[in-house]
């Protein structure tokens, strides 16, 4: 994958698996919550959810994914459960949720903001809800 190409894999979680493994559950944690759309609109069967964790503290871009949970989504709100290794979770850090559900390779929704969990009093339970991928493209050409 050409240096651009991999560096915007990263961004969207799109990395290497072995960079998104679930931890080994002797000593893992859980991430729970919901991910929704206001959208009255069903999805396609082959629809998958992704949720993300991710450090965020740096404040121009977002690491690699800490954790990756995906899963095949009929209809919402679709529960989730994503486990990670507390031992990547430092005190002084910020951690954050962003998830997007995905047929094929077309993005159909995406969380427009991160969601801050963990750390610095922040919940470890999250409800999430998502708007339908290009609309902010749409709704800004429509203004002009």
């Amino acid at each position: 994958m050409p240096g651009p190409l991999k560096i915007l894999a990263l961004a969207l979680g799109l990395a290497a698996p072995s960079a998104c493994q679930a931890p080994d559950m002797a000593q893992q944690a859980l991430v729970t919550g919901s991910i929704t759309y206001r959208e009255r609109i069903a999805l396609p069967p082959s629809a998958i959810a992704q949720v993300l964790l991710h450090d965020a503290s740096a404040s121009d871009a977002l690491s690699a994914p800490i954790a990756v949970w995906h899963n095949e989504i009929g209809s919402v709100p679709a529960r989730f459960e994503l486990p990670y290794d507390p031992a990547r979770i430092l005190d002084g850090r910020d951690y954050a949720l962003s998830a997007r559900i995905l047929d094929g390779d077309r993005l159909l929704f995406v969380t427009d903001r991160l969601f801050a969990v963990l750390t610095h009093g922040n919940p470890d339970r999250v409800d999430m809800v998502m708007r339908r991928a290009g609309e902010r493209e749409r709704s800004s050409s429509l203004g002009k």
